[in-house]
């Protein structure tokens, strides 16, 4: 399937607002470059084998990954083939929310971890200011007052000022 000048146009600034984001929190973002709200075009099998190489390159002693309880299709295609990219090996696996994603689910978010985030919240809306064309205006959730509201929701059920919330689904000690 031949990509149009409006996908690669997608990708770059998608890649982009990744790079910029990653270099404020101080990581390296692998890039894939798979189709915009287009991986069920893409066999499952071909993003299981892309993330395993990722896992085979960093061994990582933790994963993190999407919920499986989000409207976005990608997003649980991307749950799937990280399950089956990390089925042996990976001891910790946790699935995280997606503003405006998650909570249109059917499935409620259902988490049962939670990190203490007051004193790194001011860099984490740093990095989503590289997101302008996934951010909005107030009152969407995706907007930097619905980011900061869930944060101190997820934050107030613990004890915390902001927290950031985590479905567990792989924990061995």
């Amino acid at each position: 399937m031949a990509r149009t000048d409006a996908d690669i146009a997608v990708i770059k600034r998608s890649h982009d607002s990744a790079v910029n984001a990653s270099r404020i929190l101080g990581y390296t973002v692998n890039w894939a470059s798979f189709p915009d709200q287009q991986f069920d075009t893409i066999p499952l099998l071909t993003i299981t084998q892309t993330i395993e190489r990722e896992i085979e390159k960093v061994n990582p002693d933790v994963v993190y990954t999407h919920t499986l309880n989000c409207r976005n299709f990608d997003h649980r295609i991307t749950h799937d083939a990280t399950m089956d990219a990390t089925r042996l090996g990976i001891n910790e696996i946790y699935c995280y929310e997606t503003v405006s994603s998650t909570e249109w689910s059917d499935a409620p978010f259902d988490p049962q971890c939670y990190v203490d985030i007051t004193d790194t919240f001011d860099l984490k809306l740093q990095a989503l200011s590289c997101y302008s064309k996934e951010m909005r205006e107030s009152p969407h959730p995706r907007s930097e007052s619905g980011v900061r509201s869930l944060a101190m929701t997820r934050g107030a059920t613990v004890g915390l000022k902001y927290a950031e919330a985590f479905e567990v689904i792989r924990l061995v000690k």
